[in-house]
């Protein structure tokens, strides 16, 4: 009974060692529109799938404890196999992460660009109003929610955890007026190249100028529009800061471009 008892013991202790590695290493790629679940929960939103992994795993635990008691080989075996389906399991979740992030992101940026046009166009605020001097996006978001269009965090990137921007997104429009925006409908800001990396580059967005539509697309795209914005900088077109201009080529450097 004892004995039992231990096994028992034993196999959900590793069970829950498994289950905690699977979680912190994975934590950074848990897509925004997922941070309304329970953290305990957020794997079960995954798909059914995983959900019989786990218990694959939580049954393998058992015959681990068992077969290193019984086999001089059950301990290194087991934990290879152990292993073998946490290095698995991870690259399983790191993938649906990705591709929900890419199906997601749409719709976040273009909650922002309906509250911008919504201001902008609707709210008639001054044309000579400039833009937050900053080139971080929170501080965009900030001059909305004084204007009474709340941040939610559906607003941010839907990858921002792999960002080490506040919302995930580079912002390149600090300090244009408003006129400035409604006139040349300039590239004002896009997600950062952490926020989807590779293979889940192939939607990525952008805010340009009042559109209430967020454009964008995969990474040569979004490259074409931040090329297009270093050109109107340098040729006065639009007056993007220096600091916004710098925030642009190393968007394209991370991009490899």
């Amino acid at each position: 009974m004892k004995q039992s008892i231990k096994t028992v013991g034993w196999s959900l202790a590793i069970f829950v060692a498994f289950y905690l590695i699977l979680y912190f290493s994975t934590e950074r790629y848990r897509c925004v529109s997922m941070d309304i679940l329970p953290h305990w929960s957020y794997f079960w939103s995954l798909k059914p799938v995983t959900v019989i992994a786990l218990f694959i795993a939580l049954v393998f635990c058992f015959v681990a404890v068992f077969a290193s008691r019984k086999f001089r080989w059950g301990m290194p075996v087991s934990a290879l196999v152990l292993l073998s389906l946490l290095l698995f399991y991870r690259h399983i979740i790191i993938q649906s992460r990705g591709s929900s992030a890419c199906g997601s992101c749409a719709n976040h940026m273009h909650h922002i660009c309906s509250y911008f046009t919504q201001w902008a166009e609707f709210d008639k605020p001054s044309a000579s109003t400039r833009l937050p001097n900053s080139t971080e996006f929170q501080d965009f978001l900030d001059m909305l929610a004084t204007n009474g269009y709340p941040h939610l965090k559906d607003q941010n990137c839907a990858g921002y955890r792999l960002s080490t921007l506040k919302t995930g997104y580079a912002f390149v429009g600090g300090g244009l007026s408003l006129n400035t925006v409604i006139e040349k409908q300039p590239l004002l800001a896009f997600c950062d190249a952490a926020c989807h990396p590779k293979p889940f580059d192939r939607l990525q967005h952008a805010m340009i100028g009042t559109g209430s539509t967020p454009d964008g697309g995969n990474t040569d795209e979004l490259v074409a529009l931040i090329k297009n914005a270093i050109r109107q900088a340098q040729s006065g077109e639009v007056p993007y800061s220096l600091e916004a201009v710098e925030v642009m080529k190393e968007q394209l450097r991370k991009r490899g471009r």
